[in-house]
């Protein structure tokens, strides 16, 4: 009878050449199915955290402006003499008198053609109802209804808009934007007519709308491919979360890039499944 006798070496050699096994080929399988499906339920969980963070935050804003409202009888950013009824406020917090209380934050055809309604710049004391689109957050943040916002415009008459200085920021990106609409369609809404009501395919009022950057403006840039804030999947959990879930109606509705963002028809309009990238927006219709 002959017997094998291997070295350490030999016997080391052996054993890498012998490969895997069927069983430990399964637990690594099973391993990498575990990892992989926590880091997808991580992923979503994060999505899911963005997207309540972003709807806490809208519906903050929209209690801020009731409360200032009963406060004051008047909106944010449209109230005359705020500098004498706002505790520290100065003659930069006052809108432009030819538009305060007038119930209308802005540009009153602001979604005639959607155009940006802040320059890379503001500088007070307000020159026209644009500037109250700027107000709006500094009233909110200095009557302590909201934060957010650091105020350096009403200190200095002079700042940077973007988001933190002039403008709140979003926990999906971009940052929230006010202004008054009144009923034209969103940048992208395929629609032609409205089969409810013809004469109205878009919100009307006062509305917020996250965007990409305060200064982001015009339809063609608003329903332009990889520059918005969310993708087709984040627009449609928010809205399904508070809202009906579909893009052209109720008091969250859609916007962005039109082959992206929106599917169906007419009779049966809906955001359609697609791709991750940064395609679309919602505006927040605010609650009358």
């Amino acid at each position: 009878m002959r017997i094998n006798v291997y070295t350490s070496a030999q016997a080391a050699s052996r054993s890498a050449n012998r490969g895997f096994t069927l069983v430990e080929l399964a637990i690594v399988m099973t391993v990498i199915g575990i990892v992989v499906g926590s880091i997808i339920k991580g992923q979503e969980m994060i999505k899911n955290a963005r997207a309540t963070a972003t709807i806490a935050q809208m519906q903050a804003y929209q209690t801020a402006v009731i409360g200032f409202r009963d406060a004051y009888k008047a909106l944010p950013g449209d109230m005359r003499n705020a500098q004498s009824r706002i505790p520290n406020c100065t003659a930069n917090c006052a809108p432009h008198p030819d538009n305060s209380n007038d119930n209308i934050i802005g540009r009153p055809d602001w979604s005639d053609d959607w155009n940006a309604q802040a320059g890379m710049t503001v500088n007070l004391p307000a020159a026209s109802a644009a500037d109250e689109t700027v107000l709006f957050w500094a009233h909110l943040t200095l009557s302590d209804m909201i934060g957010g916002v650091n105020n350096a415009a009403i200190r200095s008459g002079n700042e940077l808009v973007a988001w933190t200085h002039t403008h709140p920021a979003s926990p999906i990106g971009g940052g929230f934007v006010v202004g008054f609409v009144n009923g034209q369609p969103l940048p992208g809404d395929p629609r032609s007519v409205d089969p409810v009501n013809p004469l109205s395919l878009g919100p009307r009022g006062l509305v917020f709308m996250i965007l990409n950057s305060p200064t982001s403006g015009t339809s063609a840039q608003l329903s332009q491919g990889s520059y918005q804030v969310m993708s087709v999947t984040m627009a449609a959990l928010i809205d399904g979360k508070i809202d009906d879930g579909y893009p052209h109606t109720g008091r969250v509705r859609g916007y962005g890039l039109t082959d992206v963002c929106f599917g169906g028809d007419e009779a049966n309009p809906h955001y359609a499944a697609g791709s991750g990238m940064q395609d679309c927006g919602i505006i927040f219709e605010m609650a009358q």
